[in-house]
């Protein structure tokens, strides 16, 4: 059972049926345009997923990719302590990777 919850478009699902074998356990933001530029519906979905009531997701188990928004990976660490951050190292072309 999973649909959009509303316009920050936060998931919902029973991730608490333990009879289930595909439960889901771990979540990363990525691939999606830069997450931390969406800062407040990140927040939003992560709170959601870390709730006991909603997701039942430890923080360990939730990622945000980022290509380094200093002042929001800062904002990420002071606001959702224990979620993991990632951090996507790239490049324009093939040749400078």
């Amino acid at each position: 059972q999973m649909y959009l919850r509303n316009s920050k478009q936060a998931f919902d699902f029973d991730n608490n049926d333990r009879n289930s074998s595909r439960g889901i356990t771990n979540i990363v933001f990525m691939g999606m345009g830069e997450p931390l530029n969406n800062y407040a519906n990140v927040v939003c979905a992560c709170k959601s997923m870390i709730n006991v009531k909603r997701f039942n997701l430890s923080p360990a188990r939730v990622t945000v990719s980022t290509v380094g928004v200093i002042g929001r990976m800062r904002s990420l660490h002071r606001d959702l302590p224990g979620i993991n951050l990632a951090l996507s190292l790239h490049a324009p072309n093939q040749e400078l990777r």
